[in-house]
Protein backbone atom coordinates (compact mmCIF):
# COMPACT_ATOMS: atom_id res chain seq x y z
CA UNK A 1 0.00 0.00 0.00
CA UNK A 2 1.11 3.21 -0.72
CA UNK A 3 0.16 6.99 -0.23
CA UNK A 4 -0.59 9.36 -3.24
CA UNK A 5 -1.37 12.37 -3.54
CA UNK A 6 -3.48 14.74 -5.73
CA UNK A 7 -6.98 16.55 -5.52
CA UNK A 8 -10.52 15.02 -5.53
CA UNK A 9 -11.66 14.68 -8.85
CA UNK A 10 -14.84 16.72 -8.74
CA UNK A 11 -13.08 19.50 -7.50
CA UNK A 12 -11.99 20.08 -11.28
CA UNK A 13 -15.36 21.44 -11.69
CA UNK A 14 -13.65 24.81 -11.00
CA UNK A 15 -10.47 23.58 -13.63
CA UNK A 16 -10.91 25.35 -17.17
CA UNK A 17 -13.22 23.94 -19.58
CA UNK A 18 -10.44 22.71 -21.72
CA UNK A 19 -8.62 20.83 -18.79
CA UNK A 20 -12.02 19.21 -17.65
CA UNK A 21 -12.70 18.16 -21.49
CA UNK A 22 -9.02 16.77 -21.45
CA UNK A 23 -9.64 14.63 -18.24
CA UNK A 24 -12.90 13.28 -19.04
CA UNK A 25 -11.63 12.45 -22.52
CA UNK A 26 -8.56 10.60 -20.87
CA UNK A 27 -10.99 8.53 -18.34
CA UNK A 28 -13.58 7.73 -21.63
CA UNK A 29 -11.07 6.33 -23.64
CA UNK A 30 -9.72 4.35 -20.82
CA UNK A 31 -13.03 2.80 -20.38
CA UNK A 32 -13.11 2.18 -24.09
CA UNK A 33 -9.28 0.41 -24.13
CA UNK A 34 -10.47 -1.63 -20.97
CA UNK A 35 -13.11 -3.05 -22.38
CA UNK A 36 -12.06 -3.70 -26.17
CA UNK A 37 -8.58 -3.61 -25.84
CA UNK A 38 -7.49 -5.07 -21.92
CA UNK A 39 -10.93 -6.82 -21.66
CA UNK A 40 -10.25 -5.93 -17.80
CA UNK A 41 -12.78 -3.53 -16.54
CA UNK A 42 -12.68 -1.10 -13.30
CA UNK A 43 -16.38 -1.44 -12.65
CA UNK A 44 -16.75 0.69 -9.71
CA UNK A 45 -17.96 4.11 -10.69
CA UNK A 46 -16.83 6.11 -7.10
CA UNK A 47 -15.47 9.03 -8.15
CA UNK A 48 -13.66 8.51 -5.09
CA UNK A 49 -11.59 5.87 -7.09
CA UNK A 50 -10.16 8.97 -9.12
CA UNK A 51 -7.65 11.66 -8.03
CA UNK A 52 -5.87 14.34 -10.23
CA UNK A 53 -1.96 15.53 -9.76
CA UNK A 54 -2.47 19.32 -9.95
CA UNK A 55 1.26 19.56 -10.25
CA UNK A 56 1.65 16.73 -13.16
CA UNK A 57 -1.52 17.41 -14.90
CA UNK A 58 -1.88 13.66 -14.52
CA UNK A 59 -4.94 10.86 -13.28
CA UNK A 60 -3.78 8.77 -10.97
CA UNK A 61 -6.89 5.66 -10.44
CA UNK A 62 -7.48 3.79 -7.00
CA UNK A 63 -9.06 0.90 -5.83
CA UNK A 64 -8.80 -2.30 -8.32
CA UNK A 65 -10.44 -4.76 -6.55
CA UNK A 66 -13.85 -3.65 -8.64
CA UNK A 67 -11.95 -4.74 -11.81
CA UNK A 68 -13.88 -8.12 -13.74
CA UNK A 69 -12.57 -9.40 -16.89
CA UNK A 70 -15.16 -9.76 -19.81
CA UNK A 71 -14.50 -12.09 -22.58
CA UNK A 72 -13.72 -11.35 -26.23
CA UNK A 73 -16.90 -13.00 -27.33
CA UNK A 74 -18.98 -10.81 -24.74
CA UNK A 75 -16.66 -7.63 -25.68
CA UNK A 76 -17.60 -8.54 -28.84
CA UNK A 77 -21.30 -8.44 -28.59
CA UNK A 78 -20.92 -4.87 -26.59
CA UNK A 79 -18.62 -3.76 -29.68
CA UNK A 80 -21.53 -4.67 -31.95
CA UNK A 81 -24.11 -3.12 -29.61
CA UNK A 82 -22.70 0.08 -29.58
CA UNK A 83 -21.95 -0.18 -33.61
CA UNK A 84 -25.67 -0.85 -34.69
CA UNK A 85 -26.54 2.11 -32.16
CA UNK A 86 -24.17 4.63 -33.28
CA UNK A 87 -25.83 3.39 -36.96
CA UNK A 88 -29.12 3.42 -36.28
CA UNK A 89 -29.21 -0.57 -37.43
CA UNK A 90 -31.46 -2.02 -34.88
CA UNK A 91 -31.06 -5.45 -36.41
CA UNK A 92 -27.83 -5.17 -34.97
CA UNK A 93 -28.26 -3.97 -31.84
CA UNK A 94 -31.03 -6.56 -31.55
CA UNK A 95 -28.32 -9.78 -32.20
CA UNK A 96 -25.96 -8.09 -29.77
CA UNK A 97 -28.52 -7.01 -27.04
CA UNK A 98 -29.56 -11.15 -27.48
CA UNK A 99 -26.41 -12.35 -27.35
CA UNK A 100 -25.16 -10.57 -24.35
CA UNK A 101 -28.84 -11.68 -22.39
CA UNK A 102 -30.70 -8.25 -22.08
CA UNK A 103 -34.03 -10.91 -23.00
CA UNK A 104 -34.43 -13.94 -25.02
CA UNK A 105 -36.65 -15.49 -28.19
CA UNK A 106 -39.51 -15.43 -25.43
CA UNK A 107 -39.40 -12.14 -25.06
CA UNK A 108 -42.76 -10.22 -25.76
CA UNK A 109 -41.75 -7.74 -28.99
CA UNK A 110 -42.60 -4.23 -27.03
CA UNK A 111 -40.30 -5.15 -24.23
CA UNK A 112 -37.96 -6.00 -26.70
CA UNK A 113 -38.03 -2.66 -28.83
CA UNK A 114 -38.19 -0.74 -25.29
CA UNK A 115 -34.72 -2.78 -24.71
CA UNK A 116 -33.55 -1.27 -27.53
CA UNK A 117 -34.85 2.00 -27.20
CA UNK A 118 -33.00 2.48 -23.98
CA UNK A 119 -29.73 1.21 -25.91
CA UNK A 120 -29.98 3.97 -28.08
CA UNK A 121 -30.41 6.77 -25.43
CA UNK A 122 -27.72 5.26 -23.49
CA UNK A 123 -25.11 5.43 -26.93
CA UNK A 124 -26.49 8.92 -28.00
CA UNK A 125 -23.69 10.86 -26.21
CA UNK A 126 -21.38 8.56 -28.98
CA UNK A 127 -23.74 9.47 -31.91
CA UNK A 128 -23.34 13.00 -31.96
CA UNK A 129 -20.29 14.72 -34.65
CA UNK A 130 -18.35 17.04 -32.56
CA UNK A 131 -17.81 17.24 -28.38
CA UNK A 132 -20.87 16.43 -26.60
CA UNK A 133 -22.11 18.93 -23.66
CA UNK A 134 -22.27 16.97 -20.93
CA UNK A 135 -23.19 20.35 -19.34
CA UNK A 136 -26.87 20.49 -20.95
CA UNK A 137 -27.63 16.70 -21.23
CA UNK A 138 -30.81 15.32 -19.65
CA UNK A 139 -29.79 11.62 -20.90
CA UNK A 140 -29.63 10.38 -17.20
CA UNK A 141 -32.97 11.66 -16.53
CA UNK A 142 -34.34 9.87 -19.63
CA UNK A 143 -32.96 6.50 -19.33
CA UNK A 144 -33.97 6.57 -15.73
CA UNK A 145 -37.70 7.22 -16.60
CA UNK A 146 -37.25 4.45 -19.11
CA UNK A 147 -35.83 2.56 -16.91
CA UNK A 148 -38.56 2.77 -14.49
CA UNK A 149 -41.15 2.32 -16.80
CA UNK A 150 -39.84 -1.06 -17.59
CA UNK A 151 -39.27 -1.78 -14.03
CA UNK A 152 -43.13 -0.96 -13.38
CA UNK A 153 -43.77 -3.28 -16.31
CA UNK A 154 -44.74 -6.69 -14.35
CA UNK A 155 -44.69 -8.51 -17.45
CA UNK A 156 -41.50 -7.62 -17.94
CA UNK A 157 -39.10 -9.45 -15.61
CA UNK A 158 -35.56 -10.62 -17.12
CA UNK A 159 -32.35 -9.06 -15.52
CA UNK A 160 -29.76 -8.28 -17.71
CA UNK A 161 -26.47 -10.51 -16.72
CA UNK A 162 -23.74 -9.30 -13.95
CA UNK A 163 -21.11 -8.39 -17.00
CA UNK A 164 -23.67 -6.04 -18.43
CA UNK A 165 -25.22 -4.51 -15.27
CA UNK A 166 -21.89 -3.36 -14.01
CA UNK A 167 -20.49 -2.05 -17.31
CA UNK A 168 -23.93 0.16 -17.48
CA UNK A 169 -22.98 1.42 -13.77
CA UNK A 170 -19.36 2.42 -15.38
CA UNK A 171 -20.75 3.95 -18.32
CA UNK A 172 -23.10 5.81 -15.79
CA UNK A 173 -20.68 6.76 -13.26
CA UNK A 174 -18.63 8.66 -16.24
CA UNK A 175 -21.47 10.38 -17.37
CA UNK A 176 -22.19 11.49 -14.10
CA UNK A 177 -18.93 12.59 -13.35
CA UNK A 178 -18.90 14.49 -16.90
CA UNK A 179 -22.51 16.33 -15.79
CA UNK A 180 -20.70 17.48 -12.76
CA UNK A 181 -17.79 18.99 -14.65
CA UNK A 182 -19.73 20.26 -16.94
CA UNK A 183 -17.12 18.38 -19.77
CA UNK A 184 -17.52 18.76 -23.57
CA UNK A 185 -16.01 15.36 -25.06
CA UNK A 186 -15.95 13.79 -28.73
CA UNK A 187 -17.19 10.26 -27.78
CA UNK A 188 -17.85 9.59 -31.35
CA UNK A 189 -14.01 10.45 -32.38
CA UNK A 190 -13.19 8.21 -29.61
CA UNK A 191 -15.47 5.19 -30.32
CA UNK A 192 -14.69 5.01 -34.22
CA UNK A 193 -10.89 3.41 -33.18
CA UNK A 194 -11.82 1.12 -30.80
CA UNK A 195 -14.69 0.26 -32.68
CA UNK A 196 -13.16 -0.74 -36.14
CA UNK A 197 -12.10 -3.98 -34.93
CA UNK A 198 -10.18 -6.10 -37.78
CA UNK A 199 -12.74 -8.85 -37.50
CA UNK A 200 -15.42 -9.47 -34.71
CA UNK A 201 -14.57 -13.04 -32.54
CA UNK A 202 -18.15 -14.98 -33.19
CA UNK A 203 -19.63 -15.40 -29.73
CA UNK A 204 -19.99 -19.00 -30.10
CA UNK A 205 -16.33 -19.47 -30.49
CA UNK A 206 -15.53 -18.12 -26.71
Amino acid sequence: MSVVGGVPIETLADAPQDERDRVMTLLFALLLRELFEFRLVQTDPNFANYRFDTDTRQLILLDFGATRPYKASMANEFRRLMKGAMAGDRAMMDTAAMAIGYYDATTQDHHRQTILDMGELAIEPFTLEGPYDFGTSDVLPRLRARGIELGLDRDFWQLPPSDAMLLQRKFGGLYLLAIRLKARVDLQKLAQTRLRAPHLVPAQRQ
